[in-house]
């Protein structure tokens, strides 16, 4: 409160406040990320005020990514932000012009066939993480016989 007793002159001082860029990426390019409740393909960014609050966040995804399986046969999970933060959604204060990208644990389907069909069992089928050796086996059924060439 201002008491006035004589002349008196009250002025303010503005100073813009600067724009500043949020950028958030996924490992592998391309997957659905959200900035603020809204979607982008990474790597997506916006522009915001300095000093204002945005909410990132990554949510699993399941992609048909190839012709080797039917149907989905890939997906990606959260595993952590590149400055190794595990919250998801994750709240950032843009104080300078920041970068994210989410880590993503990947995992193929693998199914398992014989040919001609029926002549084995092979397990093994099933989600499997990206680079995580696994053992495959099959059995032989007891009526199959083989020869050899000689």
């Amino acid at each position: 409160m201002i008491t006035v007793n004589k002349p008196t002159k009250i002025e303010a001082v503005y100073s813009e406040i600067p724009f500043r860029t949020l950028s958030v990426g996924s490992e592998p390019e391309g997957l659905k990320i959200i900035i603020d409740s809204l979607e982008y393909t990474s790597p997506g960014s916006i522009q915001a005020r300095e000093g204002t609050s945005h909410t990132i966040e990554f949510k699993a995804q399941e992609r048909d990514e190839s012709s080797f399986v039917s149907g989905i046969d890939t997906k990606y999970t959260f595993k952590s932000w590149n400055d190794s933060n595990t919250s998801n959604p994750r709240t950032v204060l843009l104080d300078s012009d920041k970068s994210y990208t989410v880590q993503t644990e990947t995992q193929y389907l693998v199914e398992t066939s014989t040919l001609p069909e029926g002549v084995a069992s092979i397990d093994g089928a099933g989600w499997k993480v990206k680079a995580l050796f696994f053992l495959m086996y099959h059995l032989i059924q007891s009526d199959t016989t083989f020869r050899t060439g000689k």
